[in-house]
């Protein structure tokens, strides 16, 4: 996953609540929602001795036993990323070597202030992705327009995805064809999928045929395979399910 895309999570994640990260699992260092927020927000390094905060890696030392190399963390390279942690491997022969979780904006000004050039570079990112979140957060806040169209028949919805012409990408929700709601899409974020089909169920009833979300899958589930079967099985109770694209397009007048 893109640095900017996981740091973005991270910006509103932190301070919010803490997603168990599925790669701490991997890692055999957490199996519970406290253990893993603890790996995130622990500071010494002695602590989890697998892992080390972001910019504290540059300046502490790896081995690897494999190669029988030894150097600086800033001398490591990419080996996975994901939306809470990147993990590191070594440059020689690539075997994983340690992780960090992305750091939060007081990190990232703590490294700036030190002197750090990537931190520095970063910090513009943090403010216009936490002004983007307020966006979000704002666009959300409309409701999903009941139009008179849909006051008999089927109902068939679809939520998508579009971009605007300057290259903001939003959800769409559609009914028959007729767009009734849109804000901003944030990634990994099954939230909407929940929150719109709750009053469609409660307007429509049994009306309502089916709840397409797979073409915003990309936004909705990003890397989450487990997201998936969540959605699937929020539209389980559907006469249609999430239907398909080409029967979720059908009007009924």
């Amino acid at each position: 996953m893109p640095l900017a895309i996981a740091s973005a999570l991270v910006v509103h994640l932190t301070g919010h609540r803490v997603r168990l990260p599925r790669t701490f699992e991997a890692w055999g260092l957490a199996s519970t929602q406290a253990e893993a927020a603890s790996y995130v927000i622990r500071r010494d390094p002695g602590e989890y001795p697998m892992g080390v905060p972001y910019y504290e890696r540059k300046t502490h030392t790896f081995t690897c036993d494999k190669w029988s190399w030894t150097g600086l963390g800033s001398e490591l390279g990419i080996y996975e990323m994901y939306s809470e942690i990147v993990e590191w491997a070594c440059p020689n022969c690539g075997e994983k070597l340690t992780f960090s979780a992305f750091p939060n904006r007081e990190e990232t000004q703590a490294a700036a202030d030190a002197g750090d050039q990537q931190a520095i570079d970063e910090l513009p990112g943090f403010d216009s992705r936490g002004r983007r979140w307020r966006r979000v957060l704002e666009t959300r806040e409309s409701d999903v327009a009941a139009p008179a169209e849909l006051d008999h028949g089927d109902v068939r919805c679809v939520l998508s995805t579009v971009k605007d012409e300057e290259g903001e990408t939003w959800l769409t929700l559609t009914a028959n064809r007729l767009e009734i709601h849109r804000e901003l899409a944030a990634w990994e974020d099954t939230e909407p999928a929940h929150r719109m089909l709750a009053p469609l169920h409660q307007r429509y009833g049994e009306r309502l045929r089916s709840f397409n979300w797979e073409p915003a899958l990309q936004y909705l589930a990003g890397d989450r395979l487990s997201y998936v079967s969540e959605l699937d099985k929020l539209v389980a109770s559907l006469p249609e399910g999430a239907g398909t694209s080409s029967g979720n397009e059908r009007r009924d007048d």
